[in-house]
């Protein structure tokens, strides 16, 4: 077995260090005082260890010493490198790690293992802010084995990251490789998310070459039925009656016999509008096709703008008030909104106003509406349209009524406006994560329209007039 470098036991006594920190860091992996040892690696390294000092660390390796009785005190540690396992131990020793991305893998799993969870909160803050697009689906293939907590900020985080730029991560080969090497159960919370940044027929390709990738390794033909059959329940979060019709054909043509002649009927009663009979598949559309099949509609006199970026989220639980604060480069009409309301839901509007908010002196202008709620008297404004988005949502179009007979709510150009509403009853809604210049987005000749991101619920689309 092969030994680490200890330090002089010496310097321990050493006048030139002043602070006990520079002691205990002299201790770690130091045969001096030490009562057990380390057997570290497929080599099994012999590095020797304190149990009181790690015993103050983490009550498991108390439980360790104390109740298991280790055989001729050595403890084996076969799974991290001999380099991680000499910084976690000097963490243990010191509370300091210098992490990187060749052992900050191994010192989070010895974290885990350890119940220090200091230490796990290092790990996870150094991967988050070293985490960028092009590794967000490697580092989460490395660390949903050691993710046990559905919230763990890590992990959201991580999610957040690869729905935000799915489709853009699919056209990357080396992406790709090590999407298709994901276990079948850490697919799953990939799909369902609905931020999830694609249309659905990416998301049926990849999951065709995860499922292909997957039969070869389990040494079985990649057939339709296998294809299917492999995917299992992650199979069924397609949404096959969201999509466009030509895809589903294509579908059928490419791969006959994984969809049932029952479900193939019933998914194309489904995609022409006739009925829901798809109970076991997912039903819900991606977010793009969500925000295009809205502003693809025709409005009057105007034009549907999405109060999004290319990274928008939607929100699980619904609001009772909404606001979007933008600005725009040129004067703009405004002729109002829209939001969206869950199917058969008839949410009211009890109060609606637009403002000038002037940032120098702190206040703000009233231009539309009132602030305070009503049902006595009269808001001025009204419902032009009701749109089905999908089966769970409709897109609800309100105008904004004049006091005086102008077209819209003309908008000094550069400055700053907020839009309010409130409801009698609870709505979902879409925010948006950063401030948004929505130049490329914008259908019309709206220039540098500006979204400011805001705590509260965002209003999710804005009509302009044309």
């Amino acid at each position: 077995m092969a030994t680490a470098s200890v330090p002089n036991t010496t310097e321990i006594w050493s006048e030139s260090i002043e602070s006990l920190e520079g002691r205990m860091s002299l201790l770690s992996s130091n045969e001096f005082l030490s009562d057990m040892v380390f057997l570290v690696g497929r080599e099994k390294c012999r590095i020797p260890g304190h149990k009181l000092i790690l015993s103050t660390c983490s009550w498991v390796f108390y439980n360790v010493f104390n109740n298991l009785k280790l055989d001729k005190d050595e403890l084996v540690i076969e799974d991290v490198s001999q380099d991680a396992f000499l910084g976690f131990l000097k963490y243990c020793y010191t509370q300091k790690v210098s992490l990187d991305a060749g052992n900050v893998f191994d010192i989070f799993k010895l974290a885990q293992r350890f119940e220090m969870k200091h230490l796990q909160k290092v790990c996870e803050e150094h991967l988050i802010t070293n985490m960028t697009k092009k590794t967000c689906v490697e580092l989460y293939s490395k660390i949903m084995p050691l993710m046990t907590d559905s919230k763990s900020v890590l992990k959201l985080r991580v999610l957040s990251l690869i729905a935000h730029n799915f489709s853009l991560l699919l056209q990357d080969r080396e992406v790709m490789k090590v999407f298709t090497e994901l276990p079948v159960e850490a697919l799953m919370p990939i799909v369902r998310l609905e931020s999830l940044q694609c249309d659905e027929m990416e998301l049926f390709d990849a999951l065709m070459k995860w499922a292909t990738n997957a039969c070869r390794k389990a040494k079985i033909p990649p057939v339709p039925r296998n294809l299917r059959t492999i995917l299992g329940d992650v199979f069924y979060m397609i949404s096959f009656p969201a999509m466009k019709i030509e895809w589903f054909l294509e579908i059928l043509a490419k791969y006959p016999e994984m969809l049932t002649p029952n479900e193939i009927s019933n998914i194309s009663l489904t995609i022409r509008g006739d009925v829901k009979s798809c109970a076991k598949f997912n039903h819900s559309l991606r977010l793009n096709d969500f925000v295009s099949n809205a502003t693809n509609l025709e409005i009057p006199d105007g034009q549907l703008l999405p109060c999004c970026s290319s990274s928008p989220e939607i929100l699980e639980f619904p609001a009772l008030e909404l606001k979007t604060v933008f600005k725009t480069a040129r004067v703009q009409s405004l002729l109002g909104f829209a939001f969206i309301a869950r199917k058969g839901q008839e949410a009211k509007i009890t109060s609606c106003s637009l403002r000038q908010i002037n940032t120098k002196a702190n206040g703000s202008a009233l231009l539309f509406g009132s602030d305070v709620p009503s049902t006595s008297r009269h808001v001025p404004t009204s419902i032009v349209r009701r749109s089905k988005l999908n089966w769970d949502f409709d897109l609800v179009i309100v105008r904004m009524i004049p006091i005086e007979p102008v077209p819209g709510r003309s908008l000094s150009p550069s400055e700053w406006h907020e839009l309010l509403c409130t409801f009698d009853a609870s709505v979902p809604h879409l925010r948006n994560t950063e401030f948004s210049e929505l130049k490329s987005a914008c259908p019309m000749e709206i220039q540098h329209l500006q979204i400011k991101k805001t705590k509260t619920a965002t209003i999710p689309f804005l009509v302009f007039a044309h």
